[in-house]
């Protein structure tokens, strides 16, 4: 319900205020529905979201549109009628833009911007096909880029902010395929990830955000060890994701905890996500022979990973020292976990047969984690992963044993006690809470 009342802020709101003005509910009680959502008053103002987001969809359709017309009557048209009209274009659209924020219609202006920017990258290619100044292609996906950047920021627009992201990271990729290393990215990143934490409403700007820099910091550890945007196994850039990772969730944790809503919300977000993708790490090591390989790739020493995953680990817990015993206790059985693991791969302290068992019981461990989480915070999400994870955890043994078969055997019925467990303490929660 609340998740629907953050979504249409705008219409929730409304309609909150009409409950208030026919005596449903008293001021106080509507002040506190808004507190918890994190809205206030003034949201009823302006458009709803769904109108803002119909007509953004709008612009972008009638760029696309714009675009073919040109491209088909193109040859047709004078060059320099082409270029002065495509300047033009993009002034207009642009400075109408710019006049319609600027009178205190921000939702309008920035739909006029975000069409502006369609124009002003249809502009660059076209521009750049009348005089053949296609040498290196990306270069023009960086101009627009860095075109749109600025009013994004000044108009801390999250719309502006996911165009300049989503051209940022094609252009990121593009300019691997040719070879070129794309050092230019971060600023878009940092830039975008400003706006998302002003604006303070889009969790997929912010995680998106956070997610683009892993992928560069990934492409920048390629590039070092000589491997360039090619993704291929690496043990080393593995152990910076599981520092990088700890570090984050730690971040995450530090952000729930905070007085401000936005921040809360995405700190869950930020945390989910990265508790699926070090369930995902942990998957892939849970399969016999995964630590004999990690031991044997290995470009740097196991002593110097082992430091890097030891000192990120006191950072995450340090991050979240003011959350819940159950967070730290999560990220200190992690950073516990990947420690010993890495440290194994330099002094061998235990088989790695045993690191393969330790693995599957640190993805039992998560499973019964965020079952737990999911309880006793009434997070369904929360509770759904755990219970999904001992299930993927049970399918996998299932195929692929570690161990004999009396292992896997075990294995099976501890999940299905935990499984068990959680139903019964679900249910013991909901009857609690009916007789309350």
């Amino acid at each position: 319900m609340m998740k629907g009342f953050r979504f249409f802020r705008r219409d929730s709101v409304r309609e909150l205020k009409s409950w208030v003005d026919d005596g449903l509910i008293s001021a106080e009680q509507g002040e506190a529905i808004l507190s918890r959502s994190g809205a206030s008053w003034q949201d009823a103002e302006g458009h709803s979201f769904g109108y803002f987001l119909l007509t953004a969809m709008a612009a972008l359709f009638a760029g696309l549109a714009l675009i073919l017309i040109m491209s088909h009557n193109w040859d047709e048209i004078p060059r320099m009628a082409r270029m002065l009209g495509l300047i033009l274009l993009t002034l207009v659209v642009n400075l109408q833009g710019a006049r319609v924020f600027l009178a205190g219609k921000e939702q309008a202006g920035v739909i006029w911007l975000f069409f502006g920017g369609l124009c002003y990258g249809a502009s660059i290619m076209l521009i750049a096909q009348i005089y053949h100044l296609g040498e290196h292609y990306p270069d023009g996906i960086l101009w627009w880029a860095l075109g749109i950047l600025p009013l994004a920021a000044l108009c801390r627009s999250r719309l502006l902010a996911l165009q300049v992201l989503a051209l940022a990271i094609i252009w990121m990729f593009v300019e691997s395929f040719e070879d070129f290393f794309p050092a230019l990215f971060p600023l878009f990143a940092l830039v975008t990830l400003w706006v998302s934490l002003v604006a303070g409403s889009s969790r997929l700007l912010f995680l998106l955000s956070i997610l683009s820099l892993l992928l560069w910091l990934n492409l920048l550890m390629n590039w070092y060890l000589g491997d360039w945007w090619q993704y291929h196994w690496e043990p080393d850039t593995l152990a910076i994701n599981i520092a990088l990772g700890l570090m984050l969730a730690g971040g995450a944790w530090r952000m729930m905890s905070a007085n401000r809503f936005h921040l809360k919300a995405y700190g869950h977000a930020l945390q989910h996500c990265v508790l699926l993708l070090g369930i995902f790490t942990l998957v892939v090591l849970s399969f016999d022979g995964m630590w004999r390989e990690l031991r044997t790739e290995l470009t740097w020493s196991g002593s110097i990973l082992t430091m890097i995953v030891g000192a990120a680990s006191i950072c995450a817990i340090a991050l979240s020292w003011h959350s819940s015993i159950f967070a730290r206790i999560a990220l200190g059985a992690n950073g516990l976990f990947y420690t010993l693991g890495f440290l194994n791969t330099e002094m061998m302290l235990l088989p790695d047969q045993v690191m393969t068992v330790l693995t599957n019981l640190m993805l039992v461990f998560t499973g019964i984690y965020s079952i737990r989480r999911g309880i006793d915070e009434s997070n369904g999400t929360a509770f759904y992963t755990g219970v999904s994870v001992l299930l993927l955890t049970a399918l996998l043994r299932y195929f692929d044993l570690v161990g004999d078969y009396i292992g896997g055997a075990m294995l099976f019925m501890l999940c299905a006690a935990v499984l068990y467990g959680a139903a019964r303490y679900w249910r013991y929660r909901r009857e609690a809470a009916r007789e309350e």
